[in-house]
């Protein structure tokens, strides 16, 4: 079953505990910094969990000069001030919620984090703009997890196994597929 988390706070750093379980939050940062689960640590040592709003540009960007447009978005997450870090008990679950100002882009982005014993997450990201402000097209909205060496095979289901999108799709069927991350690249 699962049990309720423990929230020690100390110093520059929020944790959340289970009996196989230890997240940290750093609070000068606002974001998750390790997440260990049955003594193997999930998130590479000197990265974080965290928003990210860039993805890789393709040749139509670049012909755009998108890359130099877009840059305050590659940046945003480095550039942010961390306004409030909130952690509380909510029954069973663990609740940490992170407020940062994206001044580059001029806007604040909200984390919320639910987390159980057994390490499961919910992750909520809300970015309010500053619409008096004038700022480029967002060019992604989603998260970035960087895991340590020793994780270097993947298994999914869906379409696969080569690149594809969803208007050239037809040979790329519908099944369970197993490569390494070099294969993915």
């Amino acid at each position: 079953g699962v049990q309720t988390c423990a929230l020690p706070i100390s110093g520059d750093i929020v944790s959340v505990k289970g009996k196989d379980l230890l997240l940290v939050f750093d609070k000068k940062q606002g974001w998750l910094k390790k997440y260990r689960y049955r003594a193997v640590d999930l998130i590479d040592e000197g990265s974080n969990f965290k928003a990210n709003f860039w993805r890789a540009p393709n040749d139509n960007d670049f012909g755009a000069n998108t890359p130099d447009k877009l840059k305050a978005w590659k940046t945003a997450t480095q550039q942010s001030k961390v306004e409030s870090l909130e952690a509380n008990l909510e029954g069973k679950l663990a609740h940490i919620t992170v407020r940062h100002a994206l001044p580059e882009v001029f806007g604040t982005l909200t984390m919320d984090y639910w987390v159980n014993s057994l390490g499961q997450m919910t992750v909520k990201q809300t970015f309010v703009a500053d619409t008096t402000q004038k700022v480029e097209v967002l060019p992604r909205f989603g998260m970035q997890w960087i895991f340590p060496k020793g994780f270097e095979n993947v298994e999914y289901y869906g379409r696969g196994p080569q690149e594809n999108y969803q208007d050239r799709n037809f040979s790329a069927h519908v099944g369970h597929y197993k490569q390494s991350v070099d294969e993915q690249y």
